[in-house]
């Protein structure tokens, strides 16, 4: 689960090779090619989605989430390991654990 991480380790994860972004506004549509999965993402989800396809961790991630949205880093952490977690269970990204 992608809260047991140990102290100063982070979590990146990697999307999936059929995945289309669509942008819609100021959200986006994932669409996943070889099985047909639709995830929709507010603006905060684009945000961090973005994140992720530029290879930062959950760390760095939920730490800019913080600073742009005024969010503290505890909830920015909890939301963003939410998202994830939820993309992964869709197929949409995979965990890669670093040590």
């Amino acid at each position: 689960m992608l809260g047991e991480t140990k102290k100063g380790a982070d979590i990146q994860v990697i999307i999936a090779n059929h995945i289309i972004v669509q942008p819609v506004g100021r959200e986006a549509i994932l669409l996943g090619l070889e099985d047909n999965v639709y995830y929709e993402l507010n603006e905060t989800g684009v945000f961090v989605f973005e994140q992720l396809r530029a290879g930062n961790g959950i760390d760095a991630i939920a730490q800019k989430l913080s600073d742009q949205f005024d969010v503290d880093l505890d909830t920015a952490t909890r939301d963003v390991k939410m998202l994830i977690e939820s993309l992964i269970q869709k197929g949409i990204v995979s965990k890669l654990d670093l040590v």
